[in-house]
């Protein structure tokens, strides 16, 4: 944030705002464009992450389309079996309304096919 600072001329709290915009506006776009997509494969993961300011750890929760490389659905939360449930969830958004994740071959632990 401060190169930004310094590059812009910007304060901290204007660039902050700017980049929340930007957050949401993506995360729009995101919904739109990602819609009734049809994948072969998809692979859903849980990182370990820490976030500057709180103590416990988080955990990333990711949905993605290991052969397009696209970016499904991602969660931040605990690691816990509510915080798996959202990113399904919001996998299930991704997809045509007759797939429902769950219900396929599960293969390796998390990664579902087709």
């Amino acid at each position: 944030m401060s190169v930004l600072m310094r590059k812009t001329g910007h304060s901290e709290k204007t660039l902050t705002r700017w980049l929340n915009r930007m957050g949401e506006h993506s995360a729009r776009w995101h919904e739109v464009l990602f819609r009734d997509l049809s994948m072969v494969l998809i692979q859903m993961d849980e990182l370990y992450a820490k976030v500057r300011g709180v103590e416990e750890a988080r955990w990333l929760w990711l949905a993605i389309d290991p052969q397009g490389k696209a970016l499904l659905a991602l969660h931040l939360g605990l690691r816990r079996s509510e915080d798996a449930y959202i990113l399904v969830h919001k996998l299930k958004k991704c997809l045509p309304i007759d797939c429902v994740p769950g219900s396929r071959q599960m293969v390796c632990d998390l990664i579902f096919m087709r």
